[in-house]
């Protein structure tokens, strides 16, 4: 019995430390589940920039086409212009 102390306590300091190493090592557990959460938030943000390229896309595909509404879209907002009996409002943002 005298003999199975030592082996006993050596293996729980083993298992411990085997523990701690996957918890606490560059390839651990817990640094799984950061870059998890990073590569998440990432994709989160790559959808929204698809979202904004194919509106800019389009926009740039209407110009190309020379669609008159957008033409004038583009006018009023880049030189400030306006129609006959328009009020111009401009609105700061806070």
């Amino acid at each position: 019995m005298k003999n199975r102390k030592p082996v006993i306590l050596i293996s729980i300091a083993v298992f411990i430390f085997g523990v701690l190493y996957l918890l606490m090592a560059d390839k651990g557990i817990l640094k799984f589940y950061k870059l998890k959460g990073e590569v998440d938030s990432l994709k989160t943000e790559v959808e929204a920039l698809k979202k904004e390229n194919r509106k800019l896309y389009m926009e740039i595909d209407s110009l190309g086409k020379k669609v008159p509404a957008k033409m004038e879209e583009i006018a009023r907002e880049k030189h400030n212009m306006k129609m006959k009996n328009e009020i111009k409002i401009k609105v700061e943002e806070e």
